[in-house]
């Protein structure tokens, strides 16, 4: 009874759960996800910039750090800036969706 409700196309010695039968398609799918994966790690890296200027303010009470060039931006939370005073040339990362400065470092 058994042997009559195999498959035609596949031998009698294989069955769906035989390792190999789909090796082919599941190698395929893992490189698709590892690229997948990759460029979403890229993408998500594009969401940030970089800047470098000069501070004129700290306003540690508002969470604002405002460049010689007049632009203002908001610091996020649990980023340090105790550490910055005017007239520092730092470097600040931002992040692109927010607009909020999530690091800053004292140029060298």
């Amino acid at each position: 009874m058994l042997e009559e409700m195999r498959p035609a196309a596949l031998p009698e010695t294989t069955s769906l759960l035989s390792p190999g039968v789909f090796h082919g398609k599941t190698e395929k799918m893992r490189k698709l996800l590892i690229a997948f994966a990759a460029s979403l790690v890229a993408t998500l890296s594009v969401f940030a910039a970089e800047l470098q200027g000069v501070v004129a303010e700290v306003d540690a009470e508002n969470r604002t750090v405002t460049l010689d060039d007049g632009s203002t931006m908001p610091v996020a939370e649990g980023v340090d800036i105790s550490s910055i005073a005017p007239g520092d040339t730092v470097n600040i990362i931002t992040d692109d969706a927010s607009g909020e400065i999530t690091e800053v470092m004292i140029a060298e």
